[in-house]
């Protein structure tokens, strides 16, 4: 028997493929995937048209996701940057921490946003150095050079109407 679905999107910045359970979207990777609509059909029918939506600068309906395989603490993150870091806004790492009773863990949040299963849908692009430095992107499951990672999370953050000049965000 088949647990996950899997739908590939074509994007601006490479080919997503989605991984559904019957929970929710599992993760997003740009690793290849073979398409199987079978398990959560109607989790992949969102997380398409939210992605779709994303990149035509509109807002849509997020999916739900499958947290089963995140810590308390990493749910606890990603909860609070989803729900209080709109489109175009940027945090650092340490007040991304301290948002979420973190404190100063702001290594700890790092190693979560570098982790992230849902990258784009839990906007860790928006997650920056405390100087304004854009630092890199981790997309889960996908490696590529340090260059592309940076000019993925340069895309992104621009396509959010954010402003960058010698690798940092300009406020």
């Amino acid at each position: 028997m088949t647990k996950y679905g899997v739908r590939h999107i074509l994007t601006p910045i490479g080919d997503f493929y989605i991984v559904s359970s019957n929970l929710g979207i599992v993760r997003i990777s740009w690793k290849y995937k073979r398409e199987s609509n079978i398990v959560g059909k109607r989790h992949l029918d969102v997380a398409e048209k939210w992605i779709k939506m994303y990149f035509e600068g509109k807002g849509a309906t997020r999916p739900d996701l499958d947290y089963q395989r995140l810590t308390k603490f990493s749910c606890d993150v990603i909860k609070t940057l989803i729900e209080k870091i709109g489109f175009g806004e940027v945090i650092s790492y340490g007040n991304l921490a301290k948002m979420t009773n973190g404190g100063k863990a702001s290594r700890a949040v790092g190693s979560v946003m570098a982790r992230n299963p849902w990258p784009i849908m839990v906007p860790c692009h928006r997650v920056i150095k405390s100087d304004g430095d854009v630092g890199e992107y981790s997309i889960h499951g996908y490696e590529v050079n340090s260059k592309e990672r940076v000019g993925s999370k340069k895309w992104l953050l621009k396509h959010e109407e954010n402003e960058i000049i010698n690798n940092k965000i300009v406020r």
